[in-house]
């Protein structure tokens, strides 16, 4: 299946955007331990573990902060 180059500009992006959220959870203590982990009901962007705290996060991309506060 190709896809179509808007839809590769978007995939690349949010890759880019997945590894600042990795980098930034990193920063804060947290170790990394799998990136786009699939699953049968889908896809984890990030898996990642502090101390005894385990978190699973979805990463969306926004165009502004305003847009992120919206939501």
């Amino acid at each position: 299946m190709t896809q179509t180059p808007i839809r590769q500009i978007r995939e690349r992006a949010g890759r880019r955007v997945e590894n600042w959220a990795c980098f930034y959870l990193w920063l804060k203590g947290y170790k990394i331990i799998a990136k786009r982990y699939k699953t049968a009901k889908g896809e984890i962007d990030i898996i990642a573990k502090h101390k005894n705290t385990l978190i699973m996060t979805e990463v969306k991309q926004r165009q502004t902060i305003e847009q992120a506060r919206a939501r």
